[in-house]
């Protein structure tokens, strides 16, 4: 085995015979605190992006007579400039903490925005000094792995060839490579470099010192089509399990609110011993152009938030906020007893091949909360589909241990259905679903939800269906509820028609969620004093405003309450802003109807 000289990583990485790269000051602080090294002592020098004043149309929002695309009618516009500061305050900015104490990391979060240098100058850098320069013991012919796991085999061939080059390039640590594959680097010291795509199943059985997991928020199971990073991390925890000094790295831009990277950033003040660091790109990257990252911004100001500002955002476009949807449920609660006090109610979404056959079963309690009770789906395939007359067969089981001889459902296949269950004395009836049904169905399930009127089974398929529901708005104003392409909504289906049916005082489509086809051609900041019909009912909570109320008007029957605007600010909830319209004032008499 080659000799090599146990250093830092700082050391490691500027040291033309080891690594021999380059990396920023910001990155630099970022690795120094990772593997608890004292932070630099020189300052260093910080691009900082501020909205002043449009110097096109010098905040008046107009120019030659139109609005000014500058600033889009607001008066401000992004400007850069330049702060000084220590590494130390650096170092609070990006982690939110107020003291550094130096400590090794085992387990560390990197978010930064897009274009930060997180495949090249932290995942290559930190799997190499892992595999090369630490020691790591291992039993007699055991192989320790260091997996680098990223989104799919394209992205992680990028990751693979950072690896390989830099290794190549080393005077001393190429002496260390036995073979190299498209997928992985076997080094002389019994230690392996695997570039993998995020498939948790090839991980057991491994001894897993190190590793690396590239873009995790934006994961996806090529066979589920859901985030597996739970599942995989789970695998690699299990092979650090004989490594007393193992690192985690997390390395990701941040996405939608929710998953493990968002879990994390939220929940940061309760880890103490996990490294988490967020920082925008043109912090972290001193190669991203001023120009560039301004033509970006006025192209599109929300993207630009999202993909460099490094900032979480509602969900991809989230029909449902994923925080208030985790308030609603009942942790630890797969499933819930029969009780002869209650009246329950069933419904079911028939499907054979694609989709799943989903079922539940739900009632009201005495404080008028949506109670669910029951969940079950049944997922069949081309060559295998669900066999109907089995599975209404357990679901009429199911029925009779809830004292029920009834269940709803729509009109898919439901001729067949209903004469099935006849046979087995339920009856079944039929609830005619349209584009305008279902939109009132997820309105009222939003609004339970927005005002913890509902209470949620622990069911993790079921509740990341809820979270995966995207409201979208076109061009010419209509609204659709989508799921990311792939993706199934049975489950969210039958929870969603479950809180329509089981709710006397339910959402129209046209209440709130016509209300997203106006957000942007209202003026955000135009407060109203109205005194309404009693006919405006708020789009967060779901709340009827009273004759007189304050509120905000967004459209027409529509706006939203004082205390949600103070709790949620602007009531966009990622919902997709037409970029051809143009803010204006809000019809007053289209108000208060």
């Amino acid at each position: 085995m080659t000799e090599t000289p146990v250093v830092d990583i700082i050391s490691a990485i500027k040291d033309p015979l080891l690594i021999g790269d380059v990396i920023s000051p910001h990155q630099e602080v970022a690795l120094r605190t990772l593997y608890g090294l004292p932070l630099q002592t020189e300052k260093i020098t910080t691009r900082v992006l501020r909205m002043e004043t449009c110097r096109r149309c010098k905040g008046s929002g107009r120019l030659r007579g139109a609005g000014c695309r500058y600033c889009y009618t607001t008066g401000k516009a992004p400007f850069f400039r330049r702060i000084t500061e220590t590494p130390l305050q650096l170092y609070k900015r990006a982690t939110t903490r107020s003291l550094y104490r130096p400590k090794e990391y085992l387990e560390a979060g990197i978010y930064p925005g897009a274009r930060s240098g997180k495949s090249d100058k932290f995942a290559s850098n930190i799997a190499i000094y892992e595999a090369t320069l630490r020691k790591h013991r291992l039993s007699r012919g055991e192989r320790g792995y260091i997996p680098v796991i990223a989104v799919d085999k394209k992205q992680a061939s990028v990751v693979h060839t950072y690896i390989k080059d830099k290794l190549l390039a080393s005077p001393a640590l190429s002496q260390m490579i036995v073979n190299v594959t498209r997928e992985e680097i076997e080094l002389d010291n019994r230690i392996t470099i695997a570039i993998l795509p995020c498939i948790f199943r090839q991980l057991r059985g491994w001894s897993i010192p190190c590793a690396i997991l590239d873009e995790v928020a934006v994961w996806r199971d090529e066979e589920t089509l859901q985030n597996p990073a739970k599942e995989i991390i789970r695998a690699v925890r299990r092979g650090m399990a004989t490594f007393p000094n193992a690192k985690l790295v997390k390395i990701s831009s941040p996405f939608a609110k929710a998953g493990v990277v968002w879990e994390e950033w939220n929940g940061r003040e309760d880890l103490p011993n996990t490294f988490l660091w967020k920082l925008p790109s043109w912090e972290m990257s001193p190669v991203i152009e001023e120009e560039w990252l301004i033509a970006e911004y006025l192209r599109d100001s929300e993207n630009f938030e999202r993909e460099f500002a490094a900032q979480f955002w509602e969900a991809a476009n989230a029909l449902l906020p994923p925080e208030r949807i985790d308030l609603c449920i009942s942790r630890g609660v797969q499933h819930r007893l029969p009780d002869k006090d209650y009246d329950y109610m069933a419904i079911v979404d028939v499907a054979f091949k694609s989709d799943e056959f989903a079922f539940c079963v739900l009632h009201k309690d005495p404080a008028g909360k949506v109670v669910f009770d029951h969940l079950r789906s049944w997922q069949g395939h081309r060559k295998n589909p669900v066999k109907m007359k089995e599975t209404l067969l357990e679901i009429a089981g199911t029925l009779k241990t809830y004292g029920m001889r009834s269940v709803y459902g729509d009109q898919f296949c439901a001729e067949p259905v209903r004469q099935t269950l006849r046979e087995m004395g339920v009856e079944f009836h039929l609830v005619t679903t349209t584009s305008n049904t279902k939109q009132a169905m997820y309105s009222t399930t939003r609004a339970l939800i927005m005002s913890d009127g509902i209470d949620l089974l622990d069911n993790d398929v079921a509740n990341a269906q809820l979270k995966s529901l995207s409201l979208s708005v076109n061009a010419t104003g209509a609204v659709k509820i989508t799921v990311p392409s792939g993706q199934k909504k049975d489950l969210a289906t039958v929870i969603a028609t479950g809180c329509y049916l089981s709710t006397e005082k339910r959402n129209t489509a046209y209440q709130w969620i016509r209300a997203y086809s106006e957000i942007g051609r209202a003026a955000q900041s135009h407060r109203l004093t109205l005194p309404g019909k009693g006919a405006t009912m708020c789009v967060d909570c779901g709340k009827t405003m009273a004759d007189g109320e304050n509120y905000y008007g967004i459209g027409a029957g529509t706006g939203q309450c004082l205390p949600c605007r103070e709790d949620h600010g602007t009531p966009t909830y990622g919902a997709t802003k037409p970029k051809e319209l143009r803010p204006r004032l809000i019809d007053m008499k289209g108000l208060g109807v």
